[in-house]
């Protein structure tokens, strides 16, 4: 009958570094059972010459004491590394530069009467029949209106003044006016014949020179050191007038055409 035994394994230095060295084996009919211990950085509680404690005269080491993993606090300043690897805590400030900007200097309160170097340029008007009336027809004025942008400074800064039309004032030169918010058409824009009535138009009964008077009334809006526009309360106003004669009109039966022919008898 034979006999066989299992060859003793040599430890590498890896396996003797890491603590996993077979201590032992037990031989059974299938085979080969081998122990061995595993021990965490810094030595085990008693390992084959393992550890740091001193060699004996039996090969054997006391081992060391040891350090469980995972069960020592990491080092905050570096001193050392302990059971784990060392976690260096740097304090950091999350804002370095939290001053805020100045904000923006606001726009002073302002009314019409700071706006008073400001004005609107003098308006214009037109009239059909041309510089004359006649008694008991309708005339047609038309106003000349417009957007209006004026520039300037206001305590030292750049602001730009703008006024729009809103309504128009006419005074007739005969005691009666009207306010309408629109600057009128001609007969020809509106395709009507002359001396038709239109929204702007009037009727005089008396003959003589009328002074008719345009008011233009303006709503105002700023625009401070290069802000919005803002919208001031009320309105500012300019004028203008315009002479004109009133005069008669008389149907008279004549040869010719007066129009070809103007100093024809009866034109």
């Amino acid at each position: 009958m034979s006999t066989s035994s299992a060859s003793a394994r040599v430890c590498s230095d890896a396996e003797k570094r890491l603590g996993i060295c077979p201590t032992g084996s037990t031989e059974s009919g299938s085979g080969v059972d081998i122990g061995a211990t595993e021990q965490g950085p810094g030595g085990g509680s008693g390992g084959s010459g393992g550890g740091d404690g001193a060699p004996t005269d039996s090969g054997q080491g006391s081992g060391g004491s040891g350090i469980s993993p995972g069960t020592s606090a990491p080092s905050t300043d570096g001193s050392g590394l302990g059971g784990n690897p060392r976690r260096i805590i740097t304090d950091l400030d999350p804002c370095p530069d939290c001053s805020e900007a100045d904000p923006p200097a606001d726009a002073p309160a302002i009314t019409l009467s700071d706006l008073a170097s400001f004005s609107p340029s003098r308006p214009t008007f037109r009239m059909e029949p041309n510089g004359w009336m006649l008694r008991g027809l309708p005339a047609n004025f038309i106003a000349d209106p417009r957007d209006e942008t004026t520039g300037g400074t206001l305590l030292g800064r750049p602001i730009d003044v703008r006024f729009t039309p809103v309504s128009y004032t006419w005074t007739w030169g005969d005691g009666t006016a009207d306010t309408v918010t629109e600057p009128g058409r001609t007969w020809e824009e509106l395709r009507l014949p002359r001396f038709s009535e239109t929204p702007t138009s009037h009727v005089y009964t008396e003959r003589g020179t009328m002074t008719v008077g345009l008011d233009v009334a303006y709503a105002v809006a700023f625009r401070f050191d290069g802000g919005d526009w803002v919208t001031v309360d009320g309105s500012v106003s300019a004028q203008t007038t315009l002479d004109a004669y009133v005069g008669s009109a008389q149907t008279v039966l004549v040869p010719g055409d007066c129009r070809a022919d103007p100093v024809a008898i009866g034109c």
